[in-house]
């Protein structure tokens, strides 16, 4: 189904909300949701519902998003030009450290725990990408709770201008984010530090890759433990992202985000 200007004839904004949510609701764009806090459901729209919406915003306001994205490459191709693989995956990963606490949230540590004795249990943390995904989903939902939904489904494309950010600020933050989660998706795509189940459709990406490892690096442990990069050698392209970081608000509430975080990726 189309979403975009599926109710172009008419003013949502004008009907009650009760009537709202029975169109809505006909077309698919909210379901209920039962659950222990709601037994007797809640109405929340629906995963294709919020990725059409989210789509349609990252399509409109894409060279906000790419911009950074491609100065970020054009400074560290520089960067890497003469280096060796080891060498190069050193200077990534440091990048990918780095630009992942850019957006990652920290009011909450999530880890597991699996206990090979009774003495002796493993501690994991989650892994980057798979929090980087629940707080996607986050912002997916709020985007549905701003004027941006109503002005989509009726096909207003006027709406939608480069100065709408200025308005919706939770544009802005939305900008940032994937912004800097393009560059991580690269990054890790290309160095694989993690198993991306969640963003590239690759299976390459999703699949152990000690051979490509092994190709990129012989000697794992040195590239974990010896990362002595100074920060203000970095080529990032600092000023822009620092410019869009200044701007944008926390419009997204810790629990929000951990509400969403917890729930993408335990029910993975």
């Amino acid at each position: 189904m189309t979403y975009f200007g599926l109710f172009d004839q008419k003013d949502l904004g004008d009907l009650s909300e009760t009537s709202r949510n029975k169109l809505f609701s006909d077309h698919g764009i909210l379901v209920k949701i039962i659950s222990a806090k709601f037994p007797e459901g809640t109405l929340k729209p629906s995963p294709i519902f919020t990725e059409a919406l989210y789509q349609y915003i990252q399509s409109i306001y894409e060279d906000h998003i790419l911009s950074p994205y491609y100065e970020f490459y054009t400074n560290f191709n520089n960067e890497l030009f003469g280096l060796n693989a080891l060498e190069r995956k050193k200077i990534a990963l440091n990048h990918f450290k780095t630009y992942a606490a850019k957006i990652e949230l920290k009011s909450v540590k999530l880890f597991s725990v699996s206990k090979k004795s009774k003495e002796i249990e493993t501690i994991e943390n989650f892994e980057i990408l798979s929090i980087l995904k629940g707080q996607q989903n986050a912002l997916k939902s709020e985007l549905c709770k701003t004027t941006a939904m109503n002005q989509f489904l009726e096909g207003n494309k006027d709406f939608f201008n480069p100065s709408l950010p200025e308005r919706i600020l939770l544009l802005q933050e939305i900008i940032y984010f994937e912004s800097i989660l393009k560059i991580l998706i690269n990054l890790n795509h290309t160095y694989r530090f993690e198993i991306d189940r969640f963003f590239v459709k690759d299976e390459l990406a999703k699949i152990g890759s000690e051979k490509q490892e092994e190709t990129l690096c012989k000697n794992e442990n040195s590239l974990n433990s010896d990362l002595n990069i100074p920060e203000n050698e970095s080529l990032v392209p600092e000023k822009k992202l620092k410019k869009l970081a200044a701007k944008r608000p926390p419009l997204l509430t810790d629990q929000e985000a951990i509400d969403y975080l917890l729930k993408s990726v335990f029910n993975q």
